[in-house]
């Protein structure tokens, strides 16, 4: 059994009272030069049936990257059902065994890396689950402090659950720090509860050329431009040049089913953008790679979709029927919302999302997953 350093990141959560589940932040794991930069050299370990030629090396990678990926955590409870983090694929905290790596220095060759690699780096952006630390997972400065430097390397995804004010002030900011430098496929959500003055049923606006979105008429009147007449203004959408690998983004855009029309209009603005990267081209949704010489109407990949039903906290403070703070139920669908609630359920939530096909540079799969062209 070997001694060595696991990274602080990946420890199983202890409770806290300061806050209730926090990473492992134990001193008793001292800093020492990682196995895989020493030069002793690994025993063969041929009476292990890994390395004994009974298994094929794909069979044992496929082992050691099922034993290291992330799961649900066995003792934490799962996330509050009626709270905006708790989403279909992202209802339980997670938790990475790491005891595989400690078995001996040739394991541990092979999959010192897949911790960093497999895990879910997701950042909730100020409204994140009550059982998650808010200092780690609405910072990415602090949530990356938990991983060694030479980790780094290895994070090659990453996921933004982010409110509209956290998108537009903040994330600018990280996009040029070195742990981004490395991801190559990020993707940004936006709940039903992230879009600026949802609670009023205010209409939903987004705009990445002046990180303006809360300014409704100005962003009607920008989207009705032609793409030559848009610029990008330091906002966030010309934030991405910064990550120096980013190959892949994806987009989510949720709400309710009330605003189905909205998010239509949102959608076919989001079609159009074509983020800039510097040397590298854009991020565009283009079919097929772009040509300065076509003249013909641009053709875009289909969008994917599916809904799912909400809970009572998606629920805006302003009936989105009649409009009313104080709902009469005097409309058929205002009766259908009251009784929804009575059963502690909310409206269907409609949800325009990417897939994982990956298609070949300078094309798009579906909507949000622009890649380099």
């Amino acid at each position: 059994m070997m001694n060595i350093n696991i990274p602080r990141m990946f420890q199983r959560y202890q409770q806290s009272p300061a806050n209730r589940f926090e990473f492992n932040d134990s001193s008793s794991f001292p800093s020492l030069p990682p196995i895989h930069e020493k030069p002793t050299l690994s025993r063969r370990q041929l009476l292990s049936p890994f390395y004994s030629g009974i298994l094929p090396a794909e069979i044992r990678t496929l082992i050691f990257t099922y034993a290291l990926t992330p799961s649900a955590h066995p003792t934490i409870p799962s996330y509050d059902p009626n709270s905006d983090a708790c989403r279909p694929g992202d209802t339980h905290p997670i938790i990475v065994y790491t005891a595989l790596l400690s078995t001996c220095r040739r394991i541990y060759h092979e999959t010192y890396h897949l911790p960093a690699h497999l895990f879910p780096h997701r950042f909730y952006c100020y409204r994140q689950p009550e059982d998650l630390s808010g200092r780690l997972f609405n910072n990415p400065d602090v949530y990356f402090t938990r991983l060694q430097p030479w980790q780094y390397e290895f994070v090659t995804r990453a996921t933004f659950s982010t409110q509209m004010f956290w998108l537009e002030g903040s994330f600018p900011s990280i996009c040029g720090n070195i742990y981004m430098q490395n991801i190559t496929e990020l993707k940004i959500i936006i709940r039903r509860g992230d879009w600026w003055w949802n609670e009023q049923n205010a209409q939903l606006a987004i705009d990445p050329y002046r990180g303006e979105g809360q300014d409704f008429a100005a962003v009607n009147e920008y989207m009705k431009r032609p793409l030559e007449q848009r610029s990008w203004q330091g906002s966030w959408g010309a934030a991405f040049e910064r990550m120096g690998r980013l190959r892949v983004l994806e987009m989510e855009f949720e709400t309710s089913e009330d605003k189905r029309a909205e998010l239509g209009r949102v959608v076919e603005w989001a079609r159009s953008w074509e983020f800039p990267m510097g040397e590298r081209g854009v991020l565009s949704m283009r079919k097929g790679e772009r040509d300065q010489r076509d003249v013909g109407p641009v053709e875009y990949q289909e969008v994917g979709s599916w809904e799912w039903r909400g809970k009572t906290v998606h629920w805006s403070g302003e009936c989105p029927y009649c409009r009313s703070h104080s709902c009469q139920n005097s409309l058929e669908k205002c009766r259908e919302k009251s009784a929804l609630k009575r059963r502690g359920e909310g409206p269907m939530l409609l949800v325009k999302c990417c897939s994982e096909v990956q298609d070949p540079v300078g094309t798009i799969g579906m909507i949000g997953s622009w890649e380099t062209s």
